[in-house]
This record gives C-alpha cells, structure tokens and sequence, in this order.
C-alpha cells in the first residue's frame, strides 16, 4: 500500500493532479474508461473545432489531429501520441528496418497510424510497394494524412478493409460500415509480411495460401500458439521479442522465416 501511494505521489509531482486522476481510472475500471473515452471521442469530439500538428514518431511525421479542448476533458485520452516519441512501435519499427531491402514488396496487416508502413517504404525504396490492410476508418484516414505528408503515394497501397472477419471493436474508434472484408486467401504474396491485427493473427495465419518470406507478427497473449503455428507453415522462429513500449499488456513479436 505504501509502495502504491508512493507511485501515486510521484505521478503528481511529475506529471500533475489530471495525469493522476486518469491513471487511477485506468487502475480502477479499465472498461468504463475505455467507454468513456468512446464516448467522448465519437459522439463529442467530432462536433469540436480541431487543428493538425506534426508529430515524430520513431522518425516518421505523422499529422495529429486535436481539438483545443482535449487536455481540459477529465480522464480523456486520445488513441495516439500528441508528442514526439523516439521509440514509437520500437519493436516493429526494429524489425522492419532489419527485414525489408530494396525492391521488396511488403504487405502491412492493420496499418495504425502508417508509421510502419512509412519505414518499410523507406527501406525498399521506388522500386518496391507496400500494401496496407486496416480496418478503422478512423486509421485508415490518417494512414493516408501521413503517406500524404510523407510523399509515399506512388509506393504505399492503402485498403480500408480487414483482413479475415475477426476484428477487435476496442481498438476501433469511428464506425466501420464502409470498409471491406478481404479473406486471407485473397492476400497478395509478398516478400515480407507485418501482422498486428488485435487478436486475429491465428485465423488469418491458419487461411494463409501465400508463403511470405518474412512473417513479423505482433501477438496478444497467444505468442506460443502463433509459434506453434508457424512451425507447422514451415517457418524457423528466429526471435520471439517482448514489447516493451507497447501500452497493451502481453504483446509479444515472433520474427520467422520461411524454410525453402
């Protein structure tokens, strides 16, 4: 208990009186939170003036939408980074830096904000092609913003689709209606793959018909059935690396390459 109010303590000295209050309502009631940020977000922001600002993420620009009033909103956090983070998706951005060459095509499974999708596009330069997989509308929105800002056009695909029909309504913010199901069947071969579609990563590898390179997979708790799995796909596991920057608890990448 006197570990616990000591943390709390800290959190206010460093971070202020709000900060505190919304780390304890995530401590409190992890769903309620997560209803009233819904709440805010679709049926209340969206009514609220907004301006873009530019934030570096692992070294992609990417244009944040806010609103004048997000930082006076009890509890409210946005779904994305409104500062410069370094180490944004450290453990993706790694791999995808170290797995993706010149030419390559690469195929990007639930997109965020396109900061993954960006290095990729860096990595295999003009004569290579990524294509994005992402199923938020919201996300899908500002993948294009930041393949816009960042003059990737010509080489990053963006579909507003998911893939399988597996999604995760937590981590999706605005309506959906208008985005596609693509089966895994229909997934285009590629060179490299880079899964993090929240919990759908067992169905999508079960129905694959393709045999990527490289497959990168973030899994969520499921790490040794993802393992398991792709052992029978005929793929070596050469790392299994723990997400330490990644705010979802038991997220865990499994790097793996085809054996031919």
């Amino acid at each position: 208990m006197n570990d616990l109010l000591s943390k709390a303590y800290k959190k206010y000295q460093s971070e202020g009186f709000i900060q505190l209050l919304k780390g304890m309502s995530r401590f409190v009631g992890g769903p309620v939170h997560h209803r009233y940020n819904a709440f805010y977000h679709n049926e209340l922001r969206e009514r609220l003036p907004t301006r873009y600002n530019i934030v570096t993420l692992n070294g992609v620009e990417c244009l944040i939408e806010r609103s004048p009033l997000d930082r006076f909103v009890p509890f409210y956090e946005p779904p994305w980074p409104t500062t410069d983070e370094p180490a944004y998706e450290a453990t993706e951005a790694d791999a995808v830096r170290s797995y993706c060459s010149t030419g390559d095509k690469v195929v990007v499974i639930g997109g965020g904000l396109g900061v993954t999708a960006v290095l990729a596009a860096r990595e295999i330069g003009p004569e290579g092609v990524v294509d994005v997989y992402e199923p938020s509308s919201e996300a899908y929105d500002r993948i294009q913003a930041t393949v816009a800002h960042n003059d990737l056009e010509d080489v990053i695909n963006i579909h507003h689709a998911s893939v399988s029909s597996k999604t995760n309504p937590s981590f999706t913010y605005r309506s959906d209606i208008k985005r596609r199901v693509v089966a895994p069947k229909d997934l285009p071969d590629a060179d490299v793959y880079e899964m993090d579609c929240e919990g759908a990563e067992i169905p999508i590898l079960e129905n694959l018909v393709v045999r990527p390179d490289i497959l990168l997979v973030e899994t969520h708790r499921n790490h040794s059935e993802v393992v398991s799995l792709l052992d029978d796909l005929d793929y070596e596991i050469e790392d299994v690396v723990s997400d330490g920057h990644n705010q979802w608890e038991g997220a865990t990448h499994v790097r793996a390459k085809f054996r031919r």
